[in-house]
């Protein structure tokens, strides 16, 4: 796992994992980090990242740089 950019909005931190090609989600609300979900995967496709560089966060947008497949994804938090 290599981290790549970090977002974070309402109690959950998205951080892009640059070498697994997704981005993973944390609910950081607690004391510790809480693993919630992950998504993305190798491809070039829609939903499929190629790695996955800077990440912006809103209240219902996730934007990632899908740095080898050349574009910016947008997802629905």
């Amino acid at each position: 796992t290599l981290p790549g950019g970090l977002g974070y909005s309402d109690n959950k931190m998205y951080v892009t994992d640059i070498t697994n090609h997704r981005a993973i989600v944390f609910d950081v609300s607690g004391d510790a980090p809480k693993f919630i979900a992950q998504f993305g995967e190798l491809g070039f496709d829609k939903g499929q990242m190629r790695y996955p560089a800077g990440i912006g966060v809103s209240a219902s947008k996730i934007y990632i740089a899908n740095r080898e497949n050349e574009r910016i994804d947008t997802w629905t938090s």
